[in-house]
């Protein structure tokens, strides 16, 4: 499967600020953006998607859409579902979607990757790598795991998260990633459009 390399965690998008930042990094260029926003009440989150899908799909018709759990958004849009710990699972996102949909998952160990393959996810995202800010204190698993990890799971791709900057790019691809996903390193810069252009920089297209 054909997946873009770079992916932003929009995590929050339903506050304005954090709505208007996703906005940019689309505009920017990037590639996939997963909506993500546990706290949200279930009415607030399919607003928000809804407004923002239609603006992000203006911005960049190619734009890859995923969303975060909340498979009914994803049955009403007609979206990729990513899920991990608070989502359905991978093999009930698969039933409930089909075999053909793009069904992600968040893994933490090789065990957790080989049962998410088996059980029918397109591709899956390994966290922590490193250390990251937005959880200060867990540290990252190394790139050894990574590699680990990736040869665990050869016939699905394998997205690196965690405290991922773009300096750490090719380190993650050296060891078998196809790519990386994002928050902070985007969603907190200073500059979107810099950051955005750091990471496409160093991201093969």
């Amino acid at each position: 499967m054909d997946l873009p390399r770079l992916m932003l965690i929009a995590d929050g998008f339903t506050r304005d600020d954090v709505y208007a930042k996703v906005r940019s990094a689309a505009e920017f260029g990037v590639p996939w953006i997963q909506l993500r926003d546990h706290s949200a009440r279930t009415d607030v989150f399919e607003h928000a998607a809804g407004r923002l899908v239609a603006e992000l799909q203006r911005i960049n018709p190619r734009l890859l859409i995923s969303i975060n759990s909340r498979i009914a958004v994803c049955e009403s849009m007609g979206l990729p579902l990513h899920t991990g710990f608070h989502g359905v699972s991978v093999s009930e996102g698969v039933n409930i979607l089909g075999y053909d949909a793009l069904v992600g998952a968040s893994v933490h160990s090789r065990f957790e990757a080989v049962d998410a393959s088996r059980d029918g996810a397109k591709y899956v995202i390994f966290s922590p790598v490193y250390e990251s800010p937005t959880h200060p204190g867990k540290k990252g698993w190394g790139l050894e795991l990574l590699r680990t990890v990736c040869s665990s799971v050869p016939d699905i791709p394998v997205m690196a998260m965690g405290g991922i900057m773009p300096e750490h790019v090719t380190g993650c691809l050296t060891a078998g990633a196809h790519g990386v996903a994002t928050h902070f390193g985007i969603m907190g810069a200073m500059n979107i459009r810099e950051a955005v252009s750091e990471y496409l920089r160093v991201v093969p297209r």
